[in-house]
Parts: structure tokens; C-alpha cells; sequence
């Protein structure tokens, strides 16, 4: 991580532009990854697993409009720093709620070996291009208190 120290070298304005950038790319890969969960959904389902489809096609009809107003505020140049927090518990719940209802509907130990597990990292990576640690802190400890959850 770069210090904070270095940020203040910067002028205020080329910081939070950063940052705006930042936050169009989380909502740029919360499309894809939204993209992404629908085709191995509609796959899913096709292939006859009715309940767990809708479970999670709501899940993303959820992420599919608070993406949205993410989507806006960015484009309205609008970040102020609790919308970060808020979008990292959307990413991490989703996740989360993905993982939840795999185990919940197909095996209780399928969380331990669920793909979507591995977007946490991803996600991780994201957050760190908003440029504020204790976000990328805080997205951090989320998933990880999230995750355990999981498993009670």
C-alpha cells in the first residue's frame, strides 16, 4: 500500500478522481460478474434445480438494481466515503448469500469448494483501487466475519 503521505503530494482533485475511477471499475466488474452469475443461473436451472435458480436469480435481481444506483451516484461524481462501505457489504453479502444458499440447497460443504468463493480476492483487488486502506480494511474483515458466518 502506498502511505498516506504520498496521496498528499497529490492535489485533492486527482485523488478523488482516482478514486471516481475506482468506483466505476467495481461497478464495471459487478456487471460482468452479474453477466456472468446469469448464464451459469439460467444453465442451472435448465438443468433442473428450479429452487436454488430462484434463490439466486433474486439475489441478482437485488444486485442488479443497488448496481444501478451505484452506477448513478458514480456517474453524478457523487462518492462520499459511506457509499465505499455500503458497496462493499453488497459485494461481500452477495457473495456471501451465494455461498450460503449453495450449502443451504446442495451440500453443506459446498461452501468449502464453491467457485464463487474465489471472487473475495477479486473483490479485495478492487477495493483497492478506490485508494483508501481502511476500506479495503474494512471489505477485508467483512468477508472474513461473512465467510465464517457461513459455516454456523
Amino acid at each position: 500500500f502506498p502511505s498516506h503521505d504520498s496521496f498528499k503530494s497529490l492535489p485533492s482533485e486527482v485523488i478523488q478522481r482516482e478514486r471516481l475511477k475506482g468506483a466505476l471499475m467495481s461497478i464495471y466488474f459487478r456487471w460482468l460478474m452479474i453477466a456472468v452469475v446469469i448464464i451459469t443461473l439460467s444453465i442451472q436451472l435448465i438443468s433442473g434445480f428450479k429452487t436454488e435458480s430462484v434463490y439466486s436469480f433474486t439475489l441478482v435481481i437485488i444486485y442488479i438494481f443497488l448496481n444501478i444506483a451505484l452506477w448513478v451516484a458514480a456517474l453524478k461524481k457523487y462518492d462520499p466515503a459511506f457509499l465505499g462501505y455500503v458497496s462493499a457489504l453488497l459485494d461481500v453479502g452477495m457473495v456471501t448469500l451465494n455461498l450460503y444458499f449453495s450449502g443451504m440447497h446442495h451440500d453443506k460443504l459446498a461452501v468449502t469448494a464453491a467457485a464463487s468463493m474465489f471472487l473475495y480476492p477479486i473483490l479485495f483487488v478492487l477495493y483497492t483501487f478506490r485508494l483508501n486502506r481502511s476500506l479495503l480494511i474494512f471489505s477485508v474483515f467483512s468477508a472474513l466475519l461473512f465467510f465464517t458466518v457461513n459455516y454456523y
